[in-house]
């Protein structure tokens, strides 16, 4: 059987082609002939880099918990780890100091995967493609990290476990492409908790090397670099974080093949950003929730506009080109509150690149309040975001959860994809390259969670959640869906 992994570079220039196409129908093979070639140019010049690092590499293979950026980079090894079925039993109380023998039986036995996991195969990974799920879980017993483990979903939801990482070192994984045998990741090491280096972990042998790039993490202050996402010309987006005084600063960093293209300072409102459907527009909290701020990636400037006088507002997400959805409030609804708790009474349109918020569709005790910058675009759909429900009068403003996931229409209208479930609650929302919403429920009590996908049907499971299994708590996973543009939220 030949190889079945492909080069990631040949993956990205077929996903940018294929969205060149979907942004301006009419791009010629000129136009696909140029995406190719930058590519394969750029592959070129990874291949040597990696021929370079390997050389490099050669003894430098070190213990968990000592990856740093800064020279060659270094590979911290994996165990693959083939698993059974979890078996489920009654739970309830978790030991302190479980055993190794303990420890061991249960990782055997799967404990802490997704139900079902089973080791993957040459076969699966010549399969992979849009709609497949890529995830790091880290269940715990008792106070320790139970097992570190990546695991595979396929678009029905079946999962593989793909390979065992160091117990101590933690990776989140930020990107993965389609049919690629490698994520782009970043690793926090044991004694920087705080702080984690730009990676690339390869899912056919666990090996994690750290490549910092351009991204500086090297500040007292600094925090691990939150990755944005990928724009239409298949650069990489990251904010590096800092402090000045009492607030987080951010710097933008466009990456191309870890060179630095630019650096840009967005100040200390930088707040949160979400990418636009095109890939060539970021938009940016502005300050007090006065204003919004829109990056231009080509030009790599930054412009901000006013919501407008006497109203604050947040961006929900993107509902279109040049357009998003926004909740509002005014000042005078305020007076008495010392603007805590923040209640939103509106949703409003906005015209991204313009003055102003036009007020669509007023919001009262029951409907639902989708969650501030937690929005991703669905084409055909508006934003899909999670959404709690507006408080009646005199009730606690943060007392409900975001249990239900919804898109909102350019006018505000919504559509519940995914209801309520028993003790769960929504946290993160995601767009997959193949129109498909997906979203991450998990429970406050540590209850098992699941990834669950919505394409205009009977919402799927997507990456089932671990069984239950005496003492094993089962975390909070790092995932992405195959060819998503957006970073995870």
């Amino acid at each position: 059987m030949s190889d079945p992994r492909r080069a990631l570079d040949d993956v990205i220039a077929t996903s940018l082609a294929a969205r060149e196409r979907r942004v301006d129908p009419g791009a010629g093979s000129a136009v696909v002939a140029g995406v190719l070639a930058a590519a394969r140019t750029r592959r070129r010049r990874r291949y040597a880099l990696q021929s370079v690092a390997a050389v490099a590499a050669v003894g430098a293979v070190v213990g968990a918990g000592l990856l740093v950026g800064g020279g060659p980079p270094t590979q911290v090894p994996a165990t693959p780890g083939p698993s059974t079925s979890p078996t489920t039993t009654v739970a309830p109380t978790p030991s302190p100091t479980p055993s190794a023998d303990a420890r061991a039986a249960l990782v055997a036995a799967g404990a802490g995967l997704p139900a079902g996991t089973v080791p993957v195969t040459d076969d699966v990974w010549a399969q992979t493609g849009p709609g497949w799920v890529l995830a790091v879980v880290r269940p715990s017993l008792g106070l320790e990290v139970l097992r570190n483990s990546v695991v595979l979903a396929s678009p029905q939801g079946r999962t593989y476990l793909v390979v065992e990482l160091p117990l101590d070192v933690e990776v989140a994984v930020q990107h993965w492409e389609p049919g690629s045998d490698e994520a782009l990741v970043t690793v926090v090491p044991g004694e920087r908790a705080f702080v984690g280096e730009r990676a690339w972990l390869d899912l056919r042998t666990g090996a994690v090397v750290a490549d910092p790039a351009g991204l500086d993490t090297s500040s007292a202050e600094a925090s691990t670099p939150t990755f944005l996402g990928i724009d239409h010309l298949g650069r990489e987006l990251w904010v590096e974080h800092g402090v000045a005084g009492e607030f987080v600063t951010g710097v933008l960093v466009v990456l191309d093949e870890g060179a630095t293209v630019y650096r840009l300072e967005l100040g200390t409102a930088w707040g949160s950003a979400l990418l636009d459907p095109n890939a060539r527009m970021l938009l940016l909290a502005g300050d007090e929730d006065r204003s919004y701020r829109v990056v231009d990636l080509d030009a790599g400037d930054v412009e901000t506009y006013a919501f407008g006088a006497d109203q604050r507002c947040r961006v929900v997400g993107w509902t279109g080109a040049q357009r998003a959805l926004a909740t509002c409030v005014d000042d005078a609804e305020l007076v008495g509150t010392d603007g805590y708790p923040m209640v939103w009474t509106r949703l409003a349109d906005v015209v991204v690149g313009t003055p102003g918020a036009t007020a669509v569709r007023e919001l009262v005790p029951g409907d639902l309040l989708p969650e501030a910058w937690g929005g991703a675009w669905l084409a055909g759909h508006g934003t899909v975001a999670p959404a709690s429900t507006v408080p009646a009068a005199g009730e606690d403003a943060h007392s409900s959860s975001p249990s239900t996931v919804a898109a909102f229409a350019r006018d505000g209208a919504p559509t519940v994809l995914l209801g309520p479930v028993l003790g769960a609650d929504t946290w993160a929302v995601t767009r997959a390259a193949d129109g498909v919403a997906y979203a991450w429920e998990a429970g406050f009590s540590d209850a098992p969670w699941s990834v669950v996908a919505w394409d205009g049907g009977a919402p799927r499971t997507a990456m089932p959640g671990p069984a239950a299994v005496a003492g094993v708590r089962s975390g909070e996973p790092s995932w992405v869906v195959a060819g998503d543009q957006d970073g995870p939220r």
